[in-house]
């Protein structure tokens, strides 16, 4: 945040010279200014500037601070979604195999892919859904569920990006193709 320090000082500065250094109304202006006043304006035009050049660095963090909080949103939402559909599937499960089964069948469609035409070997996610079956199956679960949930999911997230080297989330990402606008 040191932009906003050099908006702030440089707007104070601004502001004192300006009530210093202010013209009378008799004050004559255009061609026959004297160095002086040269001077006064180049103060008043180095500051001008760098007012500008730290709004505009402030402009570019901002952007890059609600770029990075709107991707953790997008990531948070749809691990959020792709938990919801597999928990659904696997607490339907009879045994620990079938819940294997039935995750990865989950995972598979919410990503859009047909069996066998992965890009990724999906039985990576197999403890994700282990940890899912156990935390809804065993009433006395070893450990807090949501834990060995997140930490299952965290391990699988950290292998994903070490292999591919992009977050697993981007795998969901979708361009939406613009229709054009038909009027009737």
């Amino acid at each position: 945040m040191p932009a906003i320090k050099v908006l702030v000082v440089t707007a104070a500065i601004a502001t004192t010279l300006w009530a210093t250094t202010a013209p009378s109304s008799s004050a004559k202006s255009g061609p026959t200014r004297g160095s002086s006043a040269q001077v006064l304006l180049a103060k008043f035009e180095a500051t001008a500037a760098a007012a500008k050049e730290a709004e505009a660095a402030l402009h570019e963090q901002m952007a890059q601070d609600i770029a990075r909080a709107e991707r953790e949103r997008a990531f948070a939402y749809r691990k959020l979604n792709l938990l919801r559909a597999v928990i659904d599937a696997v607490a339907l499960a009879k045994d620990e195999e079938s819940a294997a089964t039935a995750g990865i069948s989950t995972l598979r469609a919410e990503l859009g892919w047909e069996k066998g035409n992965e890009t990724c070997d999906l039985t990576r996610f197999s403890p994700v859904v282990r940890a899912i079956f156990l935390s809804v199956t065993t009433p006395a679960a070893e450990g807090d569920p949501a834990t060995n949930v997140t930490r299952s999911f965290a391990d699988f997230e950290v292998w994903y990006m070490e292999t591919f080297k992009r977050p697993f989330w981007a795998l969901f990402d979708r361009e939406i193709e613009e229709m054009p606008v038909v009027e009737r």
